[in-house]
């Protein structure tokens, strides 16, 4: 640092441990953000150090008394998060094969666009002509069942 400016130095701390091992003496407890004494005790003039917490996201702790809507939770794993989309689609794929049997079951077959008034088809006005911008094939909504 300098008179004028400041000047960044940067540095590796080589660990054994891999990156996925907290390690303390990096990260050490910060202010928490939640007062350490009442308004009534500051104007009669006491002083209290803030509350600290850890940066842990093991020890993390969502204790809030004030009823915010922050909640701290540890980054899921590659591993988890692959897991949560192979669960996701089971439940979207259980889904559909419900909706597929409820219109079989009303006799309405395939028609996933609607009733247009009675008819089969859209309204002529309604239709794209030449198939649909985003390009593909112009299919309709039964192609993603």
């Amino acid at each position: 640092m300098t008179k004028d400016s400041i000047i960044p130095v940067s540095f590796v701390v080589p660990r054994k441990a891999g990156g996925d091992v907290f390690q303390e003496d990096i990260f050490p407890p910060c202010v928490s953000g939640k007062p350490g004494q009442g308004a009534e005790e500051w104007c009669s003039g006491n002083n209290a150090e803030p509350p600290t917490m850890s940066m842990d996201p093991d020890d993390r702790k969502d204790d809030d008394d004030s009823g915010g809507d922050i909640q701290f939770s540890k980054k899921a794993s590659y591993d988890e998060v692959v897991q949560e989309n192979i669960q996701l689609k089971q439940k979207l794929k259980a889904l559909e094969d419900e909706i597929a049997a409820l219109k079989a079951a009303q006799g309405g077959g395939g028609d996933a666009g609607g009733d247009y008034g009675g008819g089969d088809e859209a309204p002529a006005e309604d239709a794209p002509a030449g198939g649909d911008e985003a390009g593909g094939d112009g299919g309709d909504a039964a192609d993603y069942e």
